[in-house]
Formats: structure tokens, C-alpha cells, sequence
């Protein structure tokens, strides 16, 4: 990893971060929601999506989802291309982690593709542990999903 980013500050998303987070999305080879699950996510109160900025420039969020009082999902957690492999994932991430234990979260859970191998790595040294595979589970290509698990 190269140095990570100082002047970074996290901060909980809203309506007038819609296109910043359509751009972030944008840049995807497969995007992960449409405008009108973003507004769907931010007008929800089992949502919640957290964006790290750096001079004011959004540069990456994380959305997790409260499925029970014991345990979320991340639905999406993505960096802009020229923000990777700079900690900005890993602090979303802490940010999600700390935010769990506050809220007593017992457990997060998260589906990767198989062949996002960076992803992959950043879920595996932040503690998430594989506990299954969804067999073509993303329609764009049928391609597998790994499913990762972290108990806080």
C-alpha cells in the first residue's frame, strides 16, 4: 500500500451527494446501483452510506444495510480509480466497524465477485473470513459470488 491520505474526513451521505456517488459508480466496468437505488438507500432508514472526502472531492463510500438488530450488510463499497490502494477502503471500513460495535452489530456480511481479486484481499486483511459461494449469482455474467463474514 502507498501512503495513506491525511486530509481525509468521513461523513454520512445524503441526497446532495447523489451525483458524486453516480460518478464514483460511473467508473465501474459493472455499476452496482442506479440512481434510484442510491435515492432509495438514502431515503431509507435501514440504510446508511458513509463517503470519505478528500478536498472535497468525494473519492470513495461504503452503503450497508441493517438486516437484523444482530447483524448488516455491505451492499457497496467502492474508491474512485485514482484513490485506490491509498487506505481509503480500509478507513470506510473502520468507520463501519466502529459504527457496528456502537450500534452492539454482532456480525457484517458482504458477496464479492471471484475475480475481484483486490477486493478479495482488502475483505481478508480487514477480518472477513469466506463462508460460502453463490453459484452465478451476478446476471450481468453469471459470474460466482463469494460470500464473507466478520464477527465483531
Amino acid at each position: 500500500m502507498s501512503k495513506i491520505i491525511n486530509n481525509i474526513y468521513i461523513l454520512e451521505l445524503n441526497i446532495n451527494y447523489l451525483n458524486s456517488i453516480l460518478d464514483i459508480e460511473k467508473e465501474l466496468l459493472s455499476p452496482i446501483f442506479l440512481k434510484e437505488d442510491i435515492i432509495n438507500a438514502i431515503n431509507n432508514p435501514n440504510y446508511k452510506i458513509l463517503g470519505a472526502k478528500i478536498n472535497n472531492i468525494l473519492v470513495g463510500y461504503v452503503c450497508i444495510c441493517f438486516v437484523k438488530d444482530s447483524h448488516i450488510d455491505i451492499e457497496s463499497l467502492v474508491v474512485r480509480k485514482d484513490y485506490r490502494k491509498l487506505g481509503v477502503a480500509s478507513l470506510l471500513l473502520n468507520n463501519i466497524f466502529s459504527f457496528s460495535r456502537k450500534m452492539n452489530i454482532k456480525e457484517i456480511f458482504l458477496e464479492v465477485r471471484v475475480s475481484n481479486i483486490p477486493a478479495i484481499n482488502l475483505y481478508t486483511k480487514n477480518g472477513f473470513n469466506k463462508v460460502s459461494i453463490r453459484k452465478r449469482y451476478y446476471k450481468d455474467n453469471f459470474e460466482d459470488a463469494i460470500i464473507f463474514k466478520k464477527s465483531l
